[in-house]
């Protein structure tokens, strides 16, 4: 017990080592026989402004921050964050960098799925708002660059390589395509070079 606890720590792992070697760790937990339960409970319900989970690894160049592996996961989640009802401003998953030679921050590989989705956005309540909104280019920044594309290499692509399904619209607009400021462009270019 630590009740009058401020700045200091209940518990303080350190060590000087410039190398643990493949193998060592500052703190291991092992529990191999658990089917059920939690392994690690962190609770602090009376956090507001605060950081419950605090990873610092400013020099990492290589290496992972966070690594999970769950190589037998089938119906479950690797990553859950649910629960939040009162949400306005802020994010559920912030993810940001400076960089300006970044080539893929983002990143999702799922070369072996067949016939499932890989991304999945449900925004069944959306009224005035969007489903998926990327923003980017301004002025004349934006030269070959595309803010949206799609690349596949397949030939027998019988449904469309993009598809717009909007089996309930009866008044409204399907798409909509605005280019105000348009002079000599093109609002909407096919091209093919198949002889």
């Amino acid at each position: 017990f630590a009740n009058a606890l401020t700045s200091g720590e209940v518990l303080s792992l350190s060590s000087t080592s410039s190398n643990i070697a493949s193998g060592g760790s500052m703190l291991n937990i092992a529990a191999n026989s658990a089917t059920t339960g939690k392994m690690i409970v962190v609770s602090a319900t009376s956090l507001t402004s605060g950081t419950a989970f605090d990873v610092n690894v400013g020099s990492l160049t290589g290496g992972t921050a966070i690594d999970i592996d769950v190589g037998s996961l089938t119906s479950g989640s690797g990553v859950k964050v649910i629960s939040n009802s009162a949400l306005t401003s802020g994010k559920l998953l912030y993810l940001k960098t400076t960089s300006s030679g970044a080539s893929n921050p983002v990143h999702i590989e799922a070369d072996n799925v067949n016939d499932g989705t890989i991304a999945r956005i449900d925004g069944g309540g959306i009224r005035a708002g969007n489903g998926l909104l990327i923003e980017g280019g301004s002025g004349t920044t934006m030269t070959t660059g595309s803010l949206l594309k799609l690349e596949t290499s397949t030939q027998t692509p019988s449904n469309g390589v993009m598809q717009v399904v909007a089996n309930g619209v009866t008044s409204g607009t399907v798409t909509k395509i605005f280019a105000n400021a348009l002079t000599s462009g093109e609002v909407l270019s096919l091209s093919s070079t198949s002889s």
